[in-house]
């Protein structure tokens, strides 16, 4: 629980930031001209502009940046305080946080999307390659010796198949995009387990 209000902050701030500074807040405030037939005219006419994300992404940006520092040294404090926490959750909620912040705050909509997909899909990746390589070596029979390099090549050639693949496409496979998405967050289940502890 120690550090449970930080990891709050951190999370609000990587899902409302990208709204205020990107792309999609017209989307979120365009619905405010309805305010127009009760009289609220002022709050109706936030509608109408559509540059204030363009206004707000500084301020987002470097609020973020100062966050995820506070929160990197309040961490900082608690392990010297005894506490004990996971190196590799700081790691990626700090990580994911400045993306999330720079990517949308600074990018197109089509762009930010293309960065933090790719972004993610490397992440998960790198924590499928790290935790349980072992595991996928012998399932795939790779030597223990070549299972490093033999699992990492696995995953670049699965990834990049299914990719190629969807891309090329004409929809008649649109079932095998919705597995995939689903299953992702099966995948999730065994690299963070409430019953094993690792949450």
């Amino acid at each position: 629980r120690e550090g449970r209000m930080l990891d709050y902050g951190l999370n609000i701030l990587v899902y409302a930031g990208p709204i205020l500074s990107g792309a999609s807040l017209i989307d979120h405030i365009e619905d405010f001209e309805e305010f127009s037939e009760i009289g609220w005219t002022q709050l109706a006419a936030l509608a109408m502009r559509d540059d204030y994300a363009r206004t707000l992404a500084p301020y987002v940006i470097a609020l973020g940046s100062v966050y995820v520092l506070f929160y990197l040294w309040s961490y900082h404090r608690l392990v010297k305080k005894g506490y004990q926490v996971s190196p590799q959750k700081i790691q990626l909620y700090a990580v994911t946080s400045l993306i999330s912040i720079y990517t949308w705050g600074t990018n197109p909509l089509g762009m930010a999307l293309f960065v933090m997909n790719f972004f993610h899909a490397w992440q998960y990746f790198a924590i499928v390659w790290a935790m349980d390589k072992k595991n996928i070596a012998q399932r795939l029979r790779i030597p223990q010796k070549w299972a490093p390099i033999g699992v990492l090549i696995a995953l670049l050639v699965v990834g990049f198949s299914y990719g190629t693949f969807m891309e090329l496409d004409s929809g008649d496979f649109a079932f095998l995009a919705i597995t995939v998405s689903i299953m992702h967050f099966w995948w999730d289940g065994f690299i963070w387990s409430v019953r094993k502890k690792q949450v």
